[in-house]
């Protein structure tokens, strides 16, 4: 497999791990579909990616239903790329991909796991109009229509950041004026709070300006992705990401 093979197994995967076969399975066998193939007993020995569910089931068994019964009984460490099907009596998976397990193998797989979990803030990076390093020095709510609009009204509230450093972009003042979203609501909570005192890395977009709320001045950007604020711990992430130039300080 080249680089590309393993990075469409791993975007396709929910939960990838390396395994060994177990020749003799003492539980019940669901009934599948011919055509989705055959189900294989597989331990898990070692979890690669996965949701906190399925990462509490290293060391236990699954049955792996795979169109490729006869090469997965004969792989001796194989590393299989599924997805979970079924969380009931059994671990029941579905297999999108494997490979044998070797020094090679696992390197270009954790490369793949790697760039995969790395791609949404790399992406954010790219798109920010604005990296700083900064803290906020006040925060406020903004005039609010009652009743809300909606159950998942943001509870807009506008910050003002005393910026240290620019890592992109460039600032016409020391402070900013950042909008977030101060609502706990399921749609917003991982949006970042920026309540007085609060520091670290901020990504940060201009306002759409047919949605600026009320009270905002047009010179203010937004900050409303969970990954668009950052503790300053992954200043050097965010300088790989960008080169490691710094622009505007």
């Amino acid at each position: 497999m080249d680089t590309e093979d393993f990075e469409r197994l791993v975007a396709a995967a929910g939960f990838i791990f390396r395994g060994s076969v177990e020749h003799h399975w003492k539980g019940e066998v669901p009934t599948i579909p011919t055509d989705s193939g055959e189900t294989v007993a597989v331990r898990i020995d070692h979890v690669l990616r996965s949701t906190p569910v399925l990462r509490s089931f290293a060391g236990r068994e699954a049955l792996v239903i795979t169109k490729h019964a006869g090469a997965l009984r004969q792989s001796h460490s194989p590393i299989l790329f599924t997805e979970c099907i079924s969380l009931g009596q059994q671990l029941l998976l579905r297999e999108i991909g494997q490979v044998e397990a070797s020094d090679d193998a696992s390197r270009q797989v954790a490369e793949a796991i790697h760039a995969a979990d790395e791609r949404p803030l790399r992406e954010q990076v790219a798109a920010a109009d604005l990296i700083v390093l900064g803290e906020v020095s006040e925060s406020r709510p903004l005039d609010r229509p009652f009743p809300p609009r909606s159950e998942h009204d943001p509870l807009w509230s506008l910050a003002r950041v005393a910026v240290s450093v620019v890592l992109k972009g460039r600032k016409q003042r020391d402070d900013i004026e950042v909008l977030y979203a101060s609502s706990d609501d399921r749609v917003w909570f991982r949006s970042p709070k920026l309540h007085a005192g609060v520091s670290g890395i901020l990504l940060l977009f201009r306002l759409k300006q047919d949605e600026v709320p009320k009270g905002v001045p047009r010179s203010a950007y937004q900050a409303t992705d969970a990954l668009d604020f950052l503790p300053h711990e992954r200043r050097g992430e965010i300088e790989r990401m960008l080169g490691g130039e710094l622009e505007g300080r």
